[in-house]
């Protein structure tokens, strides 16, 4: 039986439960983590690329491609393993396919087909934007859609109306980056704060760091802008 056949079959089937491989490699990080139907995350795995461009002041796609190709393998493996299972175990695969860097989603994407196809199950795609929304599935078991959602995530910030489990209406977004991108982000390097500036610059408040910063909101873009220097 074709392997699109024998997917779509055990796909049909994971209504009566599952376990469930993810992946995600769409920009820095390489992750795994292994779940079950009862919204338990029973394992995480990550490998982190912040040293690496930290060397740069922000993230390299080439680099961060790379870095995926090298860890993937040893990052799925040690999310298997934390979770006291072997691959077989792993009735189907969730793989982050779009949207983030190109070259990084090829990697979890590649990765996640080759490994679905070798065990015969079923591989699914999730928007990177859909994943932040169903995260809240398993820090609050008890949601249940409708509800309001605001995703800040990346170049993306949207308001969105969660109607069903896979249904959303697009309430507001904003023009350009998510609300602090620009400046949460990108503004701490010009304060030696190089990569993931933003929390660097928060935990630099919270010690009470001398700072002058300056909110303006802007409601035309939908976001905040803010910027910051040294006092």
């Amino acid at each position: 039986m074709p392997y699109e056949d024998i997917a779509q079959k055990k796909l049909q089937s994971l209504k009566d439960g599952f376990i469930l491989l993810s992946i995600e490699s769409s920009c820095d990080e390489t992750a795994a983590a292994i779940l079950d139907s009862s919204r338990n995350v029973r394992s995480m795995a990550v490998h982190t690329q912040i040293p690496t461009h930290k060397l740069y002041g922000g993230v390299v796609p080439e680099l961060a491609s790379r870095s995926h190709v090298e860890r993937i393998g040893e990052v799925v493996r040690e999310a298997i393993e934390k979770a006291g299972i072997t691959r077989f175990d792993i009735d189907a695969i969730a793989v982050t396919n779009r949207p983030g860097l190109i070259g990084a989603l090829l990697v979890g994407v590649s990765y996640a087909k080759g490994l679905a196809y070798g065990l015969n199950i079923p591989l699914v795609g999730v928007d990177h934007l859909s994943g932040h929304i169903a995260a809240n599935y398993l820090s609050h078991k008890e949601l249940e859609p409708p509800f309001v959602c605001l995703v800040a995530s990346g170049g993306h910030s949207h308001i969105l109306k969660v109607e069903d489990c896979n249904r959303t209406v697009l309430l507001g977004h904003t023009r350009d980056d998510a609300a602090g991108e620009r400046r949460l982000t990108r503004s701490p390097g010009y304060l030696d704060f190089r990569i993931r500036g933003g929390l660097r610059l928060k935990l630099s408040l919270a010690r009470e760091t001398p700072m002058r910063s300056r909110f303006i909101a802007n409601s035309t873009r939908a976001t905040i802008r803010i910027s910051a220097s040294p006092a």
